[in-house]
């Protein structure tokens, strides 16, 4: 059973997401032909770089064992490959910076009952050494930030989770500060200290970075016009002399791909282009999007 389009940003049954729930239905109508199962992920097609995944994981391996199903395989990107996309610098980063997700799935998939809270903390205290009692702290708080409410994630859209996740104030100031901590605790050891220096750029490169461009696109407020008391019709002609003085928002773009793969501009002869305006009372959209061939749809 291939989950294409299955979304990692929400649990595997909830309801409220609309990709998991027409996933996990036609899953268990699957499971119940009387046939044997197995999940093909496609958590890795996602770009899923320096994620908190292994929480998802292990709840979707106790569901999977729970409707009898029989194994589960993802496609596995090594960092020491040769890759056929060999202009994405970030490919070698992709199981490298989750490694607790592929840590925990191995073991979880033996023994679907283990807890993953002492796995987690037996394999990442051997990990960092001295500097654990720091990275016990920064990893949890990582984790915290990556459970809180927010957009779906997953084939094809990407990863759209992470340029959000320090959007709560204060937030990349203490994982910053866990980390220095742990530096100084790493001293002397020159293996710990070069992990937890991977860490830094691991948030640097796939927290820090993505969440400093949704906050300059922020910046990028639409500005509202004002009626100024002229009557604007609902007839989709925008012919009304305050639609004139309205600033105009173009550049439109795909919605293929997440946030770190932004999709490519409309393409000239389909450009967008949105208008707005307001009133005491009312929003008014004015929006044209351009279709040569209007007659034929």
């Amino acid at each position: 059973f291939c989950d294409h389009s299955r979304c990692y940003g929400h649990a595997l049954d909830d309801p409220t997401c609309a990709r998991n729930a027409a996933i996990y239905a036609m899953m268990r109508e699957w499971t119940s032909s009387g046939h044997q199962v197995y999940v093909y992920a496609y958590l890795l097609c996602t770009d899923p770089l320096y994620t908190c995944n292994e929480t998802m994981q292990a709840d979707d391996i106790r569901k999977y064992a729970k409707l009898g199903i029989m194994g589960w395989k993802e496609e596995a990107v090594f960092s020491d490959a040769r890759f056929v996309n060999l202009k994405d610098p970030r490919l070698p980063d992709l199981q490298p910076s989750n490694w607790q997700w592929c840590y925990a799935t191995a073991h979880l998939l033996w023994d679907p009952d283990l807890d993953l809270a002492a796995l987690l903390a037996d394999a990442e205290s051997k990990y960092y050494g001295a500097a654990y009692p720091a990275m016990r702290e920064y990893q949890a708080e990582r984790r915290r930030l990556w459970a809180k409410p927010g957009p779906c994630m997953g084939y094809p859209r990407g990863d759209s989770r992470r340029p959000l996740l320090l959007s709560e104030p204060g937030s990349k100031e203490k994982l910053l500060a866990l980390l220095d901590k742990a530096e100084k605790l790493a001293a002397g050891d020159a293996l710990r200290l070069r992990r937890v220096r991977q860490d830094r750029m691991w948030l640097e490169e796939y927290w820090i970075k993505p969440n400093e461009r949704v906050r300059e696109e922020e910046k990028r407020a639409i500005r509202l016009a004002e009626t100024k008391g002229l009557k604007i019709d609902i007839d989709g002609r925008g012919d009304e002399k305050a639609w004139k003085d309205a600033p105009r928002q173009t550049e439109f773009r795909s919605t293929t791909h997440g946030e770190d793969k932004p999709g490519r501009l409309i393409p000239k002869g389909l450009e967008t282009e949105v208008k707005v305006l307001r009133d005491a009372e009312n929003f008014y959209f004015l929006c044209t999007a351009m279709e040569p061939k209007a007659e034929t749809l």
